[in-house]
């Protein structure tokens, strides 16, 4: 039996060539699933009050809009009621989403009235795994029935190689569609940069034409720029006068991993700055130790960039975190320097306790830190979270005697700030596969500052 990610992929491409064949009703995305009960149903009762969230039944929406027992899970749930109008304050943000994507002339390209991620990859040829398809790396999927489920993948497979793609065979797209950064024979792009925070006004400075679908993979370096730019680590000025350093900690990486090329563009955006990424996360630790002698893994720095003088000569340079799995900067508190600067993307503080402790020193020794959401609940748990995570940390003895209560105390003169959100311009312009809610939400969808930069005396 063929294994269900072939199959699902098979299924995709003839959708694709029925569609270039110009079939109209193609039907891609598996049947819609119950927001309650999680059973699919060809049909779902939208809830009147937020318009986001699906039942199989009035039966089920009766029951989940109180609190209520979940087969699994201990005590109750509290009951879509407490939530209902904060989810209709999300879908306002619907309209901005949409926009984002329908700058692409790909992304008004849809299948009974949805845009679909992977059909529209497939159209082009870039759904899938493998030196074939670059740094277009698919999900691994399951496919039951008339659903299709989203697993896990191995995330940084192509770091166990011994290099990596040249932009060409990375990209895999027509030379006018690639946003190079390697400028032989090329022209750059002018300097100093001259662009809006859009998608539409960056192509235009990149060169780039909105058919391209390269924003689907630059989103992870953008939205690391924009969050640099929100904690006022972007200079006012065309270029700084004198050569700066950047230490970046970026904490959770997992699918960028196998397109860290794509993290070059940063160099362009931040002239005569050397910027040093640290990546941490599960995935490439477990790349780490599977890694040879000679593949990048093994390097010190696993990817390496500098921008052309004419372009402001900025680098970036990635290193992997050996150690660990995790960052944990208490128990790293004199091992490891502390970093400018804190990234997480997609990083759900509210839902991993391994950020306690980052966002308890960020603010505690006011390190600037930034992450990105999916969606607006994410960020709105976390605006009622962290005053509690950083009351807690003020108890914990270890952390106390680590942090020095002297700077515990300047975290806790913080418990009254509230993280700064709004929608992310550099956000994947393409929506993942939502069969159970219509919450607007994409991949780095939404900005967070956790711990601004101090004022500068």
């Amino acid at each position: 039996m063929a294994p269900a990610t072939s199959l699902y992929h098979e299924f995709l491409y003839e959708s694709a060539k029925r569609v270039k064949e110009g079939d109209a009703d193609v039907h891609v995305e598996g049947a819609p699933v119950c927001y309650h009960c999680s059973q699919t149903a060809d049909k779902l009762l939208q809830c009147s009050g937020c318009r986001g969230i699906r039942y199989c039944s009035p039966a089920c929406a009766k029951e989940a809009w109180k609190p209520h027992a979940v087969p699994g899970v201990p005590g109750f749930q509290p009951g879509h009621k407490t939530e209902c109008a904060e989810m209709k304050e999300c879908m306002k943000e619907g309209p901005e989403f949409k926009a984002i994507l329908e700058q692409f002339p790909w992304g008004r390209c849809k299948c009974r009235g949805k845009f679909h991620l992977d059909l529209a990859l497939a159209l082009r040829d870039l759904y899938g795994k493998g030196p074939k398809y670059g740094w277009w790396v698919a999900e691994t999927t399951d496919v039951e029935a008339s659903s299709i489920l989203y697993t896990a993948a191995d995330w940084g497979k192509m770091l166990l190689s011994t290099k990596h793609f040249d932009e060409a065979a990375g990209w895999k797209l027509p030379a006018d569609e690639i946003p190079w950064l390697n400028f032989q024979n090329r022209k750059m792009p002018s300097f100093p940069t001259t662009f809006h925070h859009n998608w539409t006004s960056y192509y235009e400075w990149r060169g780039l034409p909105l058919e391209s679908p390269a924003a689907l993979l630059l989103h992870w370096p953008l939205s690391i720029y924009r969050l640099l730019y929100l904690l006022k680590l972007v200079p006012d000025g065309p270029v700084m006068s004198e050569r700066q350093k950047l230490l970046i900690y970026y904490v959770g990486a997992e699918k960028e991993l196998d397109s860290l090329p794509v993290f070059g563009e940063l160099a362009l955006l931040l002239p005569n700055t050397d910027i040093e990424i640290v990546m941490f996360g599960p995935s490439l630790y477990d790349i780490v130790k599977k890694a040879k002698s000679r593949s990048l893994a093994s390097r010190e720095f696993v990817y390496e960039y500098r921008a052309p003088d004419e372009c402001g000569s900025g680098s970036v340079r990635i290193r992997l975190h050996k150690k660990s799995a995790l960052w944990d900067p208490v128990e790293d508190f004199s091992r490891v320097p502390m970093p400018d600067v804190i990234i997480g993307l997609d990083s759900g503080i509210s839902s991993y306790p391994s950020w306690h402790n980052i966002v308890g020193v960020s603010r505690a020794l006011s390190i600037p830190f930034g992450v990105t959401e999916f969606g607006r609940p994410s960020l709105d748990l976390d605006k009622t979270k962290i005053p509690m995570i950083l009351f807690m940390l003020s108890q914990d003895d270890k952390f106390k005697a680590v942090v020095g209560v002297d700077k515990v105390d300047a975290m806790l003169k913080t418990l009254a700030v509230k993280p700064s959100n709004e929608i992310n311009p550099f956000m994947c312009p393409a929506p993942p596969l939502a069969r159970h809610c219509n919450i607007p939400a994409n991949m780095n969808g939404l900005t967070s500052t956790i711990t601004a930069r101090p004022p500068i005396k």
